[in-house]
């Protein structure tokens, strides 16, 4: 059987897709994957069954190469968002811990992947948090762009620290208003438009990203931020 590579890898995690959705059953997928991609029958069923076991944080036995767990790990949290990933990294875990309990070292570069998959995880907010920033977004979001630029943080400012569960950035919402005001829905790394309407508040989906990390002592201001589609935001972490 041919190796297993990242277009092997892209199809199996898209036909696992639409087996979920109902367009196809698992057969039907694994045979698509064996005459298209080479893949043999047993590969093809434990990679299209790896998407379920992830999603619902259960432990699997079959490994999967890393470039493959990356990829899975990345378009769950595209998928499914923050309550997605965290299922599919606590089955990374008690496959490693599967591993570890058969005599077999984990990869490092699997805890490695799960901590920096986490890391991303410590700095989300809540669903309601959530819901009251883009509700701020939104405010900010209908001034006039006079009112707004008077209420925007002057060069070098620092965003405030608070603390929940876990020390965050506390972000400026005026910033992120201007800066998706300054895009009109057009992200600024691939220029397509933004994906969909966000229900929460009305504005095109689009994310702003720190183009120097706030963890890294990066600006909160306008100048240090681009507005990017899901795609390109998570190229922008992960690419």
């Amino acid at each position: 059987m041919p190796k297993i590579g990242i277009e092997e890898i892209k199809a199996a995690y898209s036909l696992a897709t639409k087996v979920a959705r109902g367009k196809l059953t698992d057969a039907e997928a694994a045979a698509q994957l064996n005459e298209d991609y080479g893949m043999n029958y047993s590969s093809a069923w434990a990679y299209l069954r790896k998407r379920r076991q992830l999603l619902a944080g259960e432990r699997y036995t079959r490994t999967m190469n890393i470039q493959a767990t990356k990829y899975f790990l990345e378009q769950i949290y595209n998928d499914e968002g923050e309550i997605g990933l965290r299922n599919a990294l606590k089955s990374v875990k008690m496959h490693a811990a599967y591993y570890e309990q058969q005599g077999k070292s984990a990869l490092p570069t699997i805890s490695a992947l799960v901590k920096k998959f986490e890391k991303l995880l410590s700095s989300a907010r809540s669903i309601d948090d959530r819901l009251d920033w883009d509700m701020k977004v939104l405010q900010s979001y209908r001034l006039s762009v006079e009112k707004r630029k008077k209420k925007l943080p002057p060069k070098g400012h620092k965003p405030s620290k608070g603390t929940v569960t876990t020390e965050q950035f506390v972000r400026n919402p005026d910033v992120v208003a201007a800066r998706l005001h300054h895009a009109s829905g057009i992200c600024d790394d691939c220029k397509e438009p933004a994906p969909f309407i966000r229900k929460s508040n009305g504005l095109p989906f689009l994310e702003v990203h720190h183009i120097v990390t706030l963890a890294n002592g990066g600006d909160d201001t306008f100048e240090n931020t681009v507005a990017l589609c899901p795609n390109c935001h998570r190229r922008r972490h992960f690419g």
